[in-house]
């Protein structure tokens, strides 16, 4: 009998419960029947055995409301105790719980260990007492409201759960079969909505899921704001979905409430001739008007793409490593509450204000599901308020792709095996998801038909916003200079037109800067960063990259402009990480680095601001609204040959460096100085390995903090584990 570290275990392991099996169809709702229904409380058959026990308490359910549920609302459940009598004995039993349980498909059976969120009584609002005071018998009324209860196209249950004690043993013990939950949106509804451009500014593109509606013509309607609904366009949706047979193996592809549920049918459409700068007002969903339709929805055309880039402004917001929120999602931490900071904060700072975005950037580690299908619909609930108004890109993080399938046939990306050098830490950090669901979920700009290098789905991808070019590039994949990503990204790089877009962008989620102390559980860590030098300083160095927006460490971190041969230099590329979307942040301490100009430990986004060709502005906001960083960028000029220096260890800042080129002087004896040269080489090398060799004795491995070239290759068993920052995720 396992019992979990805590001492309390869950009823299944202690008894087994008998399953309800009562295969549960969503309902069609018309408006007469929802009429009806709202006029009726729901009173369910009053429980005959009530489960009590030492610190148990007793409940029987009344009612539950609104009925029916309506998507992203909070639930009131209406309930009798005998063990609450008021606020001050709550505190007497404040682990038990209201669970909420989701059979993985429509009509399937629910399995009562399987619930996919819960909320304990002490973290929700519950009151006492009601209009008729308390009831006969000593039991008090009582309202106990959780939520939001999203919509998952499935008939769901709520139930309360006590702490009960048996022969000793503790454990969780529910009450009765619980509260039936119907969705007045039913199956049918179009939910999860978010925006992406197609590389035609003339075009948006909307995603949203719902039950299968192929036969009812589901679409997306669209007209200019100043336009009446008989001048509405409209455009047919395309569908696709997937299977847990199209996984990689790992808890992603195992059937299941926790794991791979359904997850709809995700249909896609395009808005085509759109006029740019423009507001249009567009509803999507079934065509079929007995079917659901979302509401009407406001969004600015994207800007124009003309050869005046030096005359354009472009507004880009970018965070990396969020997660979902809203409920505790079974025996994990509480999800990343500080993420739905950072979204109201977007809508606070921006949209209310009607200042406009361009387009939001999520540089990776998207929603954390990591083979839980819950958990992609409670995120995408959580970014539809501001990704119908905006256009929504991702770049793949290690916890969307990295997977261990050898050889891997199901793939999205078009490899044979996963990417796995020895020196990294690219592991099963996906839980066998391998980018599925977000390269099915999100549609990113395409290369046009038989371009050769060709973009990779939401792998990488490139697209211009208006006097922007924006590459995202993929660095859970190979990019070393022999690589279809990188052969793929210098094609991309050399073929901006600098006139229209003077401005370079690339982001992808891990850093090739970052200088937090993780108190050395990080070395894989750093030598992905130091990898990702040797193969892209260069390649930014001569295409005049200007920004490069990262994530994956829990922090904010801004270098100073970063030169082909790695150097903090007078002009270069700039890193920003900004993993500080919502997951738990880093540990607060820093490394010092002459590079190294900006820590911070905070939540929050990063706001790119362009004024035509002559400045781009970079500005820190943390989630309550204020300013924490400001930096100014000014245009680069593209070298014309690679630097040739070695990187110095100088601590001067960038605006006041200087490099003066070497004098000539007299003549000297050309062989004497090879010599010379070659005798100190093969010196330092011979020093370098003796250190190395020392410090290997000493149990420690060295590194370079500047990271100019690779560490030495470690055994698995001499790399110690990476910092996890919650239960199941590391970085």
């Amino acid at each position: 009998m396992k019992v979990g570290s805590s001492g309390v275990m869950d009823a299944e392991v202690f008894r087994q419960l008998p399953l309800q099996l009562r295969p549960q169809l969503a309902t069609r709702f018309t408006p007469r029947i929802l009429s009806s229904m709202l006029t009726v409380v729901l009173v369910l058959v009053k429980i005959s055995g009530l489960v009590s026990g030492a610190g148990g308490q007793q409940y029987v359910y009344d009612a539950i409301s609104p009925w029916p549920v309506v998507h992203g609302s909070n639930v009131t459940v209406q309930f009798q105790s005998t063990g609450y009598n008021d606020m001050n004995t709550l505190g007497q039993s404040q682990s038990d719980e209201v669970r909420l349980y989701c059979p993985d498909t429509a009509g399937s059976t629910t399995n009562k260990s399987n619930y996919v969120d819960k909320w304990a009584l002490q973290d929700v609002v519950i009151t006492f007492g009601s209009a008729s005071g308390v009831a006969s018998g000593g039991r008090t009324f009582g309202n106990v409201t959780v939520g939001p209860i999203i919509n998952m196209r499935v008939l769901c249950k709520l139930a309360f759960y006590t702490l009960v004690t048996k022969f000793g043993v503790t454990f969780y013990s529910e009450v009765s079969d619980g509260l039936n939950i119907a969705f007045a949106d039913a199956v049918w509804a179009p939910l999860q909505g978010h925006l992406s451009l197609t590389g035609n500014p003339s075009q948006l593109r909307i995603t949203w899921v719902s039950a299968n509606v192929s036969d009812h013509k589901p679409g997306v309607f669209y007209r200019k704001t100043t336009e009446q609904d008989s001048d509405v366009s409209l455009v047919q949706a395309a569908a696709q979905t997937y299977a847990a047979g199209d996984m990689c193996g790992g808890i992603a592809a195992i059937v299941g409430p926790l794991n791979f549920r359904d997850p709809g049918n995700m249909y896609t459409a395009i808005m085509t001739g759109l006029q740019p700068s423009t507001e249009y007002v567009y509803w999507y969903g079934s065509t079929n008007s007995s079917f659901s339709v979302s509401p009407n929805r406001t969004v600015m055309s994207p800007q124009p793409i003309t050869n005046t880039g030096s005359t354009t402004t472009c507004r880009l917001i970018a965070f990396a490593d969020m997660g979902a929120w809203g409920g505790t999602h079974y025996d994990r931490k509480p999800w990343m509450s500080s993420a739905k900071s950072v979204i109201e904060l977007v809508q606070n700072e921006w949209i209310s204000k009607n200042q406009r975005v361009d387009l939001i950037a999520h540089v990776g580690d998207i929603s954390y599901a990591m083979g839980k299908g819950y958990v992609w619909e409670r995120f995408f609930y959580n970014i539809e308020p501001v990704a119908t108004l905006v256009p929504y890109h991702v770049a793949i993080g290690n916890h969307e792709y990295d997977h261990k399938s050898h050889p891997s046939i199901n793939d999205p990306s078009g490899v044979t095996a996963s990417y796995a050098p020895s020196w990294g830490n690219f592991d099963d950090d996906s839980k066998g998801e391998c980018g599925v669901p977000t390269n099915r979920r999100f549609h990113m700009p395409s290369s046009a038909v038989g371009a050769s290098p060709s973009s990779n789905g939401v792998f990488w991808y490139s697209h211009n916003v208006a006097n922007v070019h924006m590459a995202v590039i993929s660095t859970e994949h190979d990019l070393s200079p022999t690589s279809v990503q990188y052969a793929w990204l210098k094609h991309d790089l050399e073929s901006v037109d600098r006139r229209a877009q003077p401005w370079v962008v690339v982001s992808g989620h891990r850093p090739m800067y970052n200088n937090e102390n993780r108190d050395g559980t990080d070395d894989a860590d750093l030598r992905v960063q130091m990898k990702l030098r040797d193969y892209l300083n260069q390649l930014f160095a001569d295409n005049a990259v200007n920004l490069y927006i990262c994530g994956h460490y829990h922090n904010y971190v801004r270098t100073g402009p970063i030169n082909g041969a790695g150097q903090l230099a007078a002009t270069g590329t700039v890193h920003v990480t900004v993993g500080t979307g919502g997951a738990n942040l880093g540990s607060g301490r820093y490394k010092t680095f002459p590079w190294a100009l900006k820590n911070l430990t905070t939540y929050g986004l990063l706001s790119v601001e362009t004024a035509g060709s002559a400045t781009m502005t970079l500005n820190f906001v943390d989630s309550a609204g204020m300013v924490l960083d400001q930096a100014t960028l000014t245009q680069l000029a593209r070298p014309t040959a690679a630097p040739t220096s070695t990187p110095g260890s100088g601590t001067t800042p960038p605006s006041t460096t200087s490099t003066a080129p070497p004098k000539s002087g007299g003549s000297s004896n050309t062989a004497a100085i090879a010599a010379a040269v070659a005798m100190g080489v093969l010196l330092a090398v011979a020093i370098a390995i003796a250190c190395i060799v020392w410090r290997r004795k000493q149990g420690r491995t060295s590194i370079d903090g500047r990271g100019h070239g690779p560490l030495p290759t470690m055994s698995p068993d001499d790399q110690e584990p990476l910092e996890e920052y919650f239960d199941e995720a590391h970085a």
